[in-house]
């Protein structure tokens, strides 16, 4: 709960790490979440890597497709965005992407 004893000594801690990446991935139609940008990571550590992507901003998806909370893990393009977080996010210079890679 807001202002309860455990979330104000949660909020007393860095949110990340030095050396670490970290891909957060929101969508505007979250309604979990809210407001959806408070899932975004905004005082990253120096030395940690920090990609907030809203998903469907990133895809150029319409805004009359709803990607919810609970549909990030099963949207197609969400699922590649997890792909390539998962292979080139911790690349210098990595630029997240929604598309689908050839197999070599």
């Amino acid at each position: 709960m807001v202002g309860s004893p455990f979330i104000n000594n949660l909020n007393t801690h860095k949110d990340t790490v030095a050396g670490i990446t970290y891909v957060v991935m929101v969508t505007p139609d979250d309604n979990q979440a809210t407001p959806w940008q408070s899932g975004f990571i905004t005082d990253p550590v120096k030395g940690a890597t920090v990609y907030n992507i809203n998903i469907k901003q990133l895809c150029n998806i319409p805004a009359s497709e709803k990607i919810g909370h609970s549909d990030t893990h099963m949207d197609y393009r969400a699922l590649h965005v997890i792909r390539w977080a998962l292979a080139h996010a911790t690349h210098r210079g990595a630029q997240p992407n929604c598309q689908i890679e050839a197999r070599k």
